[in-house]
């Protein structure tokens, strides 16, 4: 590939003191597979050795002994796009590698991606000014999320929420109350795999942060017997609004002074409150239907 080179780990090392990855996982298949078959695809990295992609393959490298590893340093977008095309298609031929977690992702799509696409300092996406903001103007704003969305194996739409979630984070630095719960809320939404709602509810606790107000809780998903009880529960409360609606009908009936425009306005309150009821014995199934799912993936790998 052009621009590859042996680059000296240690170089490399000394160069990401902070790195995207948090947690590089089992090395042990990435080793094995490295020593068998060599280095199938090279670290890829800014001009000033920045790891965007290979941080596993590098420490890999370092516990097996080596001094140098092939490396594609370069600002060149189109590089970038190769090298990750490549990365892609031999982990789908059984290449081992780690999921990046959404806070990876999010870190590498605003401090890293962005600023090598745009070619500049990255500011929030729903800021209105700022050259990022002016970037994303360009009628090829649209092309630069597929591209980002390729590289890290997501949508579109996907891309564009972890550059809201990412910028929100960058900023919430500034309050690390706040960022702490943002990263319990981060942690939550990617086991339920919602990442619009992350990014809408890290967004808010930044207008928290700024407006000097405490930090929203993160919410909890109920365990399975819990959903159930709390499903029950919401059950009892639909019954009870129909016997209310019932009887909403017989006094009209019985009542010539209740006006049919009463009726209906009780009616539509009533609609109202069964709507609120229906969404969240939906969000208590999904709870349920996770928990039990998570249950069976556990009992299978104790097996």
């Amino acid at each position: 590939m052009k621009g590859m080179r042996g680059v000296p780990i240690g170089v490399l090392l000394n160069a990401n003191p902070s790195w995207i990855r948090s947690d590089f996982g089992d090395l042990w298949p990435l080793r094995d597979s490295m020593a068998e078959r060599g280095l199938e695809v090279p670290v890829l990295a800014t001009s000033d050795y920045l790891v965007i992609d290979g941080a596993r393959r590098i420490h890999a490298a370092h516990a097996m002994g080596w001094t140098e590893i092939e490396t594609v340093a370069t600002s060149d977008w189109s590089q970038v796009m190769a090298n990750q095309a490549k990365a892609r298609k031999l982990e789908a031929e059984g290449l081992p590698f780690l999921p990046k977690t959404w806070e990876e992702m999010a870190d590498l799509r605003v401090r890293v991606l962005a600023q090598m696409r745009f070619n500049t300092v990255t500011v929030p996406l729903y800021r209105r000014k700022g050259p990022l903001r002016k970037a994303k103007q360009d009628p090829k704003a649209r092309e630069s999320d597929i591209d980002f969305g390729k590289i890290l194996g997501i949508s579109e739409t996907d891309s564009i929420a972890f550059g809201g979630i990412g910028s929100a984070l960058a900023d919430l630095r500034a309050f690390p109350e706040h960022r702490t719960a943002a990263m319990a809320h981060l942690r939550e939404y990617e086991r339920r795999g919602q990442v619009h709602g992350a990014r809408n509810r890290i967004r808010e606790l930044l207008i928290l942060a700024r407006a000097g107000q405490p930090p929203a809780e993160a919410p909890v998903t109920p365990s399975t017997k819990e959903a159930k009880e709390q499903t029950a529960r919401l059950n009892r409360i639909t019954d009870v609004l129909a016997t209310v609606a019932a009887e909403i009908d017989a006094l009209g009936r019985l009542n010539p002074s209740f006006k049919e425009e009463d009726a209906r306005r009780l009616h539509k309150g009533l609609g109202t409150m069964n709507l609120a009821l229906h969404r969240l014995r939906r969000k208590l199934r999904v709870a349920g239907n996770l928990q039990e799912r998570e249950g069976s993936n556990g009992d299978s790998e104790s097996a």
